[in-house]
């Protein structure tokens, strides 16, 4: 009878993998071979041998029962539950580990961008270049038709569009691009800055709702005016890009002195080097609303009878109250 170890055509080595076989090893292998079916689970005759997948070599009427070949695939082991769910003994019956294990998702969990802008979140967490531009543009979008009727919540914690060095690594616009958005859409903009908000991130952080402009404790506010990088070229290239300089950093001057209240030739003599606010000289600045202290802090206390009166008062005289900001 054929013996069902398959093998190949290969010189052949011990089980074990160490050393040469023996001359009668070498001949009972050949023997096998010749009369073996097509190569099973693509091992060799020895392999099999070494895994205990078939019986003495020369005697075939007490060789091992052979299990089917998905019984030792990988793949069936992720059929229909996933490796630690395995491990932590999850599928099928409480878990023995601590951790608790991870049984099969029944769907792909959310990622986090999306979970925050269904919260209407948009968080700024890099430095302002197109990409970055582009997203949070498209989320305001998103949030001005969705529900035009609820704010929006726009974390910052961004070095604007100048690394630590003071090199662009933006162009001016992209905040310009956003802080345009901002007025354009409707809801109402609550602006948090976090961590750092220099240059343009300034900007966007002033540039949020009056009276909803927000910074924690111990955010660092730096204004700095736009800058040109080391520039190569022909006299009036290298003006063309000085002159494009010079009206950003004009956009950037009015911007500020539009949003803080100040005079804009104080604002031009103040970034003209980089200006840093703590979070409670940003609020006497007028670059900020308000130090927050806590979550709690993000939401005021209204009078309900008080806005009742005031609501009655105005519906008595024909007066209309705006929704808009």
């Amino acid at each position: 009878a054929a013996a069902r170890c398959a093998g190949a055509g290969a010189p052949k080595a011990p089980a074990g993998g160490f050393g040469f076989l023996s001359d009668e090893d070498a001949a009972r292998d050949a023997l096998l071979e010749a009369n073996a079916p097509p190569p099973m689970y693509g091992l060799t005759a020895s392999q099999m041998r070494g895994m205990g997948l078939c019986g003495p070599q020369d005697d075939t009427a007490t060789r091992l029962h052979l299990p089917p070949e998905e019984v030792i695939t990988a793949s069936a082991s992720y059929a229909t539950e996933c490796g630690m769910a395995r491990a932590t003994e999850m599928v099928g019956g409480g878990g023995t580990m601590g951790g608790g294990g991870f049984g099969p998702a029944s769907q792909a969990p959310p990622d986090l961008p999306s979970m925050l802008l269904d919260s209407r979140i948009v968080y700024i967490g890099m430095q302002l270049v197109p990409s970055v531009t582009e997203l949070v543009i498209a989320q305001l979008l998103w949030l001005q038709y969705d529900k035009p009727e609820k704010p929006v919540y726009i974390y910052i914690n961004s070095e604007g569009s100048q690394n630590m060095e003071g090199q662009s690594v933006g162009f001016e616009t992209e905040a310009s691009a956003i802080a345009d958005t901002m007025n354009y859409i409707k809801p109402e903009i609550h602006t948090i800055g976090i961590g750092r908000a220099y240059g343009q991130a300034a900007m966007i952080l002033a540039r949020g709702s009056k009276g909803k402009r927000f910074a924690l404790p111990h955010a660092q506010i730096k204004l700095i005016a736009p800058t040109m990088n080391q520039t190569v070229g022909s006299v009036s290239e290298v003006k063309i890009k000085a002159d494009e300089t010079e009206a950003n950093a004009e956009v950037y001057y009015q911007s500020i002195a539009t949003n803080t209240g100040q005079p804009l030739e104080k604002v031009r003599e103040d970034v003209s080097r980089p200006f840093y606010l703590t979070p409670e000289a940003a609020v006497e600045y007028g670059l900020i609303d308000k130090v927050l202290k806590d979550r709690a802090s993000l939401m005021e206390k209204k009078d309900l009878d008080m806005l009742l009166a005031q609501a009655s008062q105005n519906a008595q005289k024909g007066i209309i109250t705006p929704s808009g900001r």
